[in-house]
This record gives structure tokens, sequence and C-alpha cells, in this order.
């Protein structure tokens, strides 16, 4: 089959170069994306819609906090901006036909530009009361309940992508001559059965760890149906290094 191409190469290598056998190497599942989310603000939580185990879209509401202020807020800023354009555009008129000058028309002019910019403000106010899911994904973790008082920059939810995952490996460093970006591997999952998933070189550390000969490698698998999860163990079947050069 075609995962099993780099497999056969990385074996046919591994032979002439004296190395033995295939043997197992364990990895470990990881989550695509992991994502913190925290509050901008410090604030009550109003209502949180979502529990741990929750699939979510990105843009989905998490959190809402008190935003009785900025409401009130907004709805005398209607009725000022309502009354300033009015003004403004009366005193425009009034000045183009010589009734009026033009410091006038200037001046309301630039008290609704005012008015206008402190709304903007008071919008983004509001809009930081609404915490998003900034990636589509599980709520795996949720640190506050409604009613409680959230920090500003306090971590709320932990969110992970499973659609695809990592597969890590700390590899002999002796493979890389016979790793390349890409690369498609056939790893096998022992709590999904016997049945190998393919998965493609994703990433491959230039850095090797002095005390062991290990670089970390991690190979990147579809999971559209989320049937692997983060911590899984997996198996990786490579010819054995020793003896190589």
């Amino acid at each position: 089959m075609k995962f099993t191409t780099g497999i056969l190469a990385l074996a046919a290598c591994g032979l002439a170069a004296g190395f033995s056998p295939a043997s197992e190497i364990e990895g470990t599942v990881l989550p695509f994306k992991t994502v913190t989310v925290s509050s901008p603000v410090e604030e009550i939580i109003t209502s949180i819609p979502v529990e741990e185990g929750d699939t979510i879209g990105k843009g989905d509401i998490l959190a809402e906090l008190r935003n009785e202020q900025e409401t009130l807020e907004l709805e005398r800023y209607d009725k000022l901006l309502k009354r300033a354009k009015f003004e403004a555009e009366a005193d425009q008129r009034l000045f183009e036909n010589g009734s009026g000058t033009e410091s006038e028309a200037i001046e309301s002019r630039t008290e609704l530009d005012r008015l206008e910019s402190e709304q903007d403000l008071v919008k983004l106010r509001l809009k930081e009361k609404t915490i998003l899911s900034p990636i589509s994904g599980i709520v795996v973790d949720k640190m506050l309940e409604a009613g409680e008082s959230v920090e500003r920059i306090e971590d709320m939810f932990e969110i992970i992508d499973i659609e695809k995952v990592f597969v890590r490996f700390y590899l002999d460093a002796r493979y890389l001559k016979t790793l390349e970006a890409k690369q498609e591997f056939s790893v096998r999952v022992p709590l999904l059965g016997e049945d190998a998933i393919s998965a493609k070189v994703d990433f491959i550390d230039s850095r090797i760890d002095p005390a062991s000969g290990l670089v970390e490698v991690k190979l990147l698998a579809e999971n559209p149906e989320k049937r692997i999860k983060a911590g899984m163990r997996a198996l990786l079947t490579m010819p054995d290094p020793e003896g190589a050069n």
C-alpha cells in the first residue's frame, strides 16, 4: 500500500547500513492545536453555555460577562449621535447658503466625530464581554462557572483540535539520513485495534539530544471521525539502527 513506502525505504536503507530487522518504537498522540482562552477584562461571568466535552466551532460563544453598563452607554450614545448628526447637517446647510459660519459647521462636525469615536470604544468594550472560541475543537477544561468573577487575562477554557493529530516519536538520530518531510508511514494505535493509520512526517527537530542521541519527530495524521484521542499510545515500525554507522 502507498503509506508503507516510507517504511520499506527505511528498511532497505537500514539493512544496507547494517540495521537489524524492524522493531516497534512507541510514541504519543498529541492534539493538532491546543488553545487556552482567557478573559480580556475583569468582570462577573453571567453565563457559560458550554460544558467540558462539548464540540464547538470557531466563533462559538464560550461565555458572557456582565455588560449592563456598556448596553446603557450605547443607548445613550445613540440618542446623542442622532441629535449631533442633525445639528451637524443643519450647520453645514446654513454655512453653504450663507446663513451660518464655517467655524460653526466645523465645530458641529467635530462634535459628531467625537461622539462616534466614543461610541466605537463602548462597542469595543461590549464586544470584549462575549468570549468566543478562536478555533473549532473540543472543550477539555472549563476553569470557572457562571456567577464567578474572572480576572483580566485569567484562563477560562482549554480547547483542543483533534480533526488532525500529531504522533510524536523520539527516534535514534541515525534515522535522520532516511527521513524527509511528507514521507508517509503506517502507525498503529493499539487502543483502536490492529489496523494501521497513515501519517506523514510533519516535523523533524533540528536538535539532537546529546545524552540520549534521540531526535524528536512528529507525524501528522487525519482524524475526521475523532477516533484517535490525545494521549493515546502509538507504535511505529522501524528498522533497528543497532550497528549503523
